[in-house]
């Protein structure tokens, strides 16, 4: 059985993984935050932050009309974490 660690530690090396693939997640987030700003139009402007926890609502609502995915909660522990990361670096 995974401990909350275990999530923790897991989730972290795949934010690592995917950065190499992905790209840097705090510019990622910047740059989502400036299109869908972009798309939505005035006044909106979205902060990064904001798009951690959006997509961390897709991931819910993934899980309230699926079926069970283990890779849904990692996910929506990882987008969390950045949403995190990015607000306590506005702090």
């Amino acid at each position: 059985m995974r401990t909350p660690g275990d999530v923790l530690a897991d989730v972290a090396s795949i934010i690592a993984t995917r950065g190499e693939s992905h790209g840097n997640w705090d510019e990622n987030m910047t740059c989502i935050a400036r299109l869908w700003s972009a798309y939505l139009g005035q006044p909106l402007q979205l902060e990064a932050r904001e798009v951690g926890v959006m997509l961390a609502l897709v991931k819910v609502g993934r899980m309230a009309g699926g079926t069970f995915n283990r890779d849904d909660y990692d996910d929506l522990v990882g987008y969390a974490a950045i949403a995190a990361a990015i607000a306590h670096k506005v702090d």
